[in-house]
């Protein structure tokens, strides 16, 4: 049994009520324009950053003997006068020494402009894990930006083909 108290502050209205009605449809009516609001921000923020136009850049890394790389990564640190506009784009190393580069977004390419370059390799202790192969060990300097001496240039193009070319010292 529903009681009904019109001139109570805390009122239990009947389902059947008009009173009952016209506060649910107030409620629902006020709920459409919460979800516009909503679907707007939404729509607002999804637009995203506006990044800086990059550019494909693929390529490979190998030995001064023609090995590649068969294992690591590629990092290009664009050259600024800036630490703060210092851009990297990183890369993968396949097991037949091909890369392509990401600056923003997964295989995005890069920014234009003149590079330094390294190449870092995680080598595993010998006898540590058996079975796993990371092919020729590429010298410590190349994971360096002060000593890899490895420099690129990423043009405005449809595609950069950059070769890197290791020495296999101990330096």
């Amino acid at each position: 049994m529903n009681v009904y108290f019109p001139d109570s502050p805390m009122q239990v209205l009947p389902p059947y009520s008009s009173d009952f009605r016209a506060r649910n449809q107030t409620s629902a009516n006020m709920k459409i324009p919460q979800w516009l609001c909503l679907v707007f921000v939404i729509t607002a923020v999804g637009c995203g950053p506006n990044n800086p136009k990059t550019y494909p850049v693929q390529g490979r890394v190998l030995f001064e003997d023609g090995r590649s790389v068969e294992q690591g990564s590629v990092e290009f640190r664009l050259d600024s006068k800036s630490d703060s506009q210092r851009t990297v784009a990183r890369g993968k190393i396949a097991a037949d020494g091909s890369f392509s580069l990401s600056t923003f977004e997964p295989g995005d390419g890069a920014l234009p402009g003149k590079y330094t370059v390294i190449v870092q390799q995680m080598v595993i202790a010998e006898g540590f894990k058996k079975g796993h192969q990371h092919g020729p060990r590429v010298p410590k300097r190349y994971a360096e930006y002060g000593r890899s001496g490895l420099t690129a240039e990423v043009k405005p193009e449809s595609v950069n083909a950059i070769e890197l070319k290791l020495k296999n010292d101990n330096k």
